[in-house]
């Protein structure tokens, strides 16, 4: 694993774009270019001899000194957006609590579903491990304030509403 020191002679970070610069060419990458790729998730990697990082991981360590100890989040849900302002430590729950709803959610809105049976919306929010069922709705939008009023009690900071 790279330790901030060898970081810093190999990239300038800048912590206003989040973007990693060569101080040194490597390969077919000149002195002064931008360094990393982004991946099929949406995170930027840079790999450094045989190993890639994040991005997000190495702005961490390059400011801080240190490896994060546990997940970096990135505040505003952009994964390519390594500003050191946009990223804080997190636990792997805090870091699942700050993301939108799922791709195949059929509502298109985070906790909320539509309960077949009764016809109304369901809106449901996780407590540590364990699922807690708000209550059914006549609407997506009652729906959705229910779950959002309960993430902002649960999550606090991470809380990310609809």
């Amino acid at each position: 694993m790279i330790t901030a020191e060898e970081l810093r002679k190999l990239f300038h970070y800048d912590p206003e774009t989040g973007r990693f610069t060569r101080l040194r060419a490597a390969s077919n990458f000149p002195a002064g270019s931008i360094a990393g790729r982004i991946n099929h998730l949406g995170y930027c990697e840079i790999r450094i001899k045989v190993t890639r990082y994040q991005a997000h991981r190495l702005a961490w360590l390059y400011v801080h000194g240190e490896w994060p100890p546990g997940d970096i989040d990135h505040i505003n849900r952009d994964r390519s957006d390594n500003r050191i302002c946009n990223l804080r430590p997190a636990t792997r729950a805090q870091n699942l609590w700050n993301i939108t709803a799922k791709r195949n959610s059929t509502t298109g809105i985070k906790g909320v579903s539509f309960h077949r049976a009764s016809g109304k919306y369901r809106a449901v929010i996780r407590d540590g491990k364990k699922r807690r069922h708000l209550g059914l709705f006549g609407s997506v939008e009652e729906a959705a304030a229910a779950y959002n009023s309960a993430a902002v009690d649960l999550h606090g900071e991470f809380a990310c509403k609809n």
